[in-house]
């Protein structure tokens, strides 16, 4: 987050905003289940958790 005339502004690359929502979109189609996003992203448990704590502060 950086700062202009006062006003919050989000840092987010496009290459970001696409890889929340591919988990977000991931999360969706297996009804919230984290261990099946995770396994169907190719990623670990605990790095799905850490990318939804990352996206929860933007």
């Amino acid at each position: 987050v950086s700062a202009l005339n006062g006003n919050a502004i989000m840092n987010v690359t496009p290459l970001e905003d696409a890889e929340r929502r591919l988990i977000l979109d991931t999360l969706a189609e297996c009804n919230g289940d984290k261990k099946l996003a995770a396994q169907s992203l190719g990623i670990s448990l605990k790095t799905l958790y850490n990318k939804l704590k990352r996206y929860e502060a933007h």
